[in-house]
């Protein structure tokens, strides 16, 4: 994506629970033509009506739910619970103590709450690609099948990927690093090499961040956008405490003496490109000064641009990536940039730079993006590179890189097939009711704040009113007709698996820039059924919406054969946590419409920030112990807000739900009332077992606190917390001094 404007509980992504540098080089072809498209995001919560767990349904005599959906819950929550710990002292190491005694795979960076139930899919997805039918149906579906099959068929990516990729690179102009002094760069010029990129269907954005989004002034219309970009390569060569890039420099001369190149010939090109992509490195500004949208909003014709920057022929570069022959690309056409002045430098920079160092740049990165896709003696030099990256032992089978091309690739025929196979529809109505009324707890809490003004409050109270849910997956996505209309003009003629991948990015693209000129259309369905099987919830700023995920509403988040006390602290938190997002230190700066405009008065927002700031300063003095490093409560300042603010919308609709329907009976072996079995199921939504090369990268990276204080922080802000397990005060989890914004 261009400008981050989605935000997940837990998700993948730079700014992610899994930050990007666990993707590795190896992931740079899967993702990076679907920038531009892979970009929503909407929370998820679930909830189930289970009328024989009310006393007033006939239960007097028994205070414990023995049914089998009890029996399970209690024996999954016993599992992770340190009962030697007093919930007062350490909340998380009491609710996920026990966690630490999962088995953490090899080939796996981390086991997580999120990350097992995301296997299960994973699983069943395998099961649906591995059906000999799929290639009897139509072309969406028979496309699935096609392409599963080429990327298992590892005898012909043995014996073609190799030469495949050489026979591309030629006709990308060739790789300075292989053809040595046979390389002439008169022949060079980076714009028309990402041109051939993108009309080829590979990743095209190493400069800059390039492609269309809705107009963040006026949402319903999508503009060109022009944005920073963090460089190709590992995020270790950013941060300044993993300044050796040494690792990175034998990987890549690895990987280019397979391909011919003479190692100690390329050694000082190798390190020549890699002090460059360092230098675009520190161009770019971190995510917590980026906060502020108004200021990076900044649109711009592109004549006006060439003007202001006239060594790039900004025209000739943005019409030959857009390239869709029925939208004409003029010097009046709009572009938003995020910042002048990084583009101004970045021009100086390429002016200073040789084009050898350009093409190897670029080139290198185009060659990595391939590594997953060749052969077996490339792939072992990458198993080694990525054993030092992440601390993972071994690569992961080749179904799951095999199904999360596809998922990025295909998502909505693979969707559909997964909601229609596994998806529980009765689900639905359920965890939307549960969403409305966590809804309806945080409308009530707009109505009770004292610190916004009048008019500030009535606009709150209209946005909250108008936020829109996918809950489960649109119901588009049942439509097959619509499917087949959409992959109409696909090519998967190929017998190659490169160029079949090649050919459904490419078609990605074209469908996404061909969007341009049209309306925006909110919700829209296609880009909501691309996350029907991600185990996870989101909030999208310009449609004002939350999205829930077939793959989220079940096991620890869902189960309508268990109390609601524990429906309620998982999807219940989960739904608190994505309204919220819409009321955090960005979602404020948009409006009802998803639009970018001031609604706040001026002194409501200083009260605002006067809150906020309470976060900042309690999130900072935490110290993730598995690394020593102190959280950024800037960057995470968003999230943590989201988290305070979700957590007490979840446990006041429970509380109003009781009122409602009755009391909750015990789950067998858990002498905790329910309000304290909401927070122990709540909690243990994070509980999280992890390399420690991870654990430094999200702590460095990531917008969301580390799981420990995502429990920690939120539940130590809550007087509801303390009083249900009647923590004394200034005992570590009851705080003298508490924040709260919502």
């Amino acid at each position: 994506m261009v400008v981050e404007r989605i935000h997940k509980m837990e998700g993948e992504g730079t700014y992610s629970f899994k930050v990007a540098v666990y993707a590795s080089v190896s992931s740079v072809f899967l993702l990076g033509c679907f920038s531009n498209c892979c970009r929503r995001g909407i929370y998820q919560t679930v909830s189930t009506i289970a009328p024989y767990y009310h006393y007033h349904f006939g239960i007097l005599n028994r205070s414990t739910c023995l049914t089998r959906g009890c029996i399970t819950a209690a024996s999954k929550t016993l599992a992770f619970l340190n009962l030697s710990v007093n919930p007062c002292d350490d909340f998380y190491e009491f609710a996920c103590g026990n966690y630490r005694k999962e088995i953490l795979p090899d080939d796996e960076t981390e086991v997580s709450v999120f990350n097992t139930i995301q296997k299960t899919v994973q699983s069943q997805l395998r099961t649906l690609l591995q059906d000999a039918n799929l290639l009897n149906r139509s072309k969406p579906y028979r496309s699935l099948g096609q392409l599963y099959n080429l990327c298992m068929n590892t005898i012909n990516v043995q014996r073609d990927g190799l030469n495949f990729a050489k026979h591309i690179l030629r006709g990308l102009g060739g790789w300075p690093l292989l053809e040595g002094n046979s390389w002439n760069e008169r022949n060079f010029d980076w714009i028309q090499l990402i041109h051939e990129l993108r009309r080829n269907g590979l990743e095209y954005n190493y400069f800059f961040n390039f492609g269309i989004e809705p107009d963040r002034k006026n949402s319903s219309q999508r503009v060109l956008v022009l944005d920073q970009i963090l460089p190709k390569l590992d995020e270790h060569l950013v941060s300044a405490k993993f300044s050796s890039s040494n690792d990175y420099f034998n990987y890549v001369v690895s990987i280019a003496e397979i391909f011919g190149a003479n190692k100690i010939k390329i050694e000082s090109e190798a390190r020549e490109f890699i002090r460059f992509a360092q230098k675009l490195a520190l161009m770019y500004v971190p995510q917590e000064r980026r906060k502020n949208h108004t200021l990076l909003y900044n649109p711009i014709t592109i004549a006006e641009l060439h003007r202001k920057i006239p060594t790039i022929d900004w025209l000739r570069c943005i019409e030959g990536i857009v390239n869709i022959p029925t939208t004409q690309i003029r010097g009046d056409e709009v572009v938003v940039l995020s910042d002048l002045g990084y583009f101004e430098t970045l021009s100086g920079l390429l002016r200073r730079t040789p084009k050898r160092v350009q093409a190897n740049y670029i080139i290198t990165n185009t060659v990595l993006s391939m590594v997953p896709l060749l052969t077996e003696e490339v792939l072992r030099v990458q198993e080694r590179y990525n054993q030092v990256l992440t601390g993972v032992l071994y690569r992961k089978p080749r179904w799951k890189l095999c199904l999360d091309i596809i998922s990025k690739s295909l998502p909505l025929p693979l969707s559909a097939l997964y909601v229609k196979k596994y998806f529980k529809n009765e689900s639905m109505k359920s965890a939307d009711q549960i969403i409305q009324n966590v809804k309806d707890q945080f409308t009530t809490m707009l109505k009770l704040v004292d610190w916004l003004d009048g008019n500030t409050r009535r606009h709150a109270l209209e946005k909250a009113a108008v936020i829109s849910a996918t809950v489960g997956y649109p119901h588009q996505l049942l439509d097959d007709k619509l499917i087949e209309e959409y992959y109409a003009r696909l090519d998967m003629s190929s017998n190659s698996l490169i160029k079949a991948i090649m050919n459904v990015s490419l078609f990605n693209e074209n469908r996404e820039y061909e969007k341009l000129r049209r309306i925006v259309d909110k919700p829209d369905w296609i880009e909501h059924s691309s996350f029907t099987t991600e185990v996870n919830a989101f909030y999208t700023l310009e449609e004002n919406s939350i999205d829930f995920p077939s793959a989220i509403l079940q096991d620890v988040f869902f189960d309508s054969e268990r109390p609601n006390y524990m429906n309620y602290g998982t999807l219940g938190f989960v739904a608190g946590h994505e309204i919220t997002h819409g009321f955090d230190d960005q979602g404020k700066q948009f409006d009802k419409q998803g639009n970018l405009n001031e609604w706040w008065s001026a002194d409501t927002a200083v009260a605002f920030r006067s809150k906020s700031q309470c976060f900042t300063e309690q999130y900072n003095n935490y110290v993730e112990p598995n690394v020593e490093t102190y959280v950024n409560g800037q960057n995470t300042l968003g999230e943590n807000i989201a988290d305070n603010g979700g957590i007490k919308e979840a446990y006041l609709a429970y509380r109003n739900w009781v009122k409602r329907n009755g009391h909750e009976l015990k789950l067998p072996g858990l002498d905790y009332t329910p309000y304290q079995m909401f927070w122990i199921s709540a909690a243990q939504l994070w509980c999280f077992k992890a390399r420690l090369e991870l654990i430094s990268e999200l702590v460095y990276f990531d917008v969301h606190s580390p799981p420990r204080f995502r429990v920690i922080g939120s539940f130590s802000n809550s007087e509801q917390f303390s009083n249900d397990f009647n923590c004394a005060p200034n005992s570590f989890m009851n705080p003298q001094n508490k924040c709260s914004v919502w």
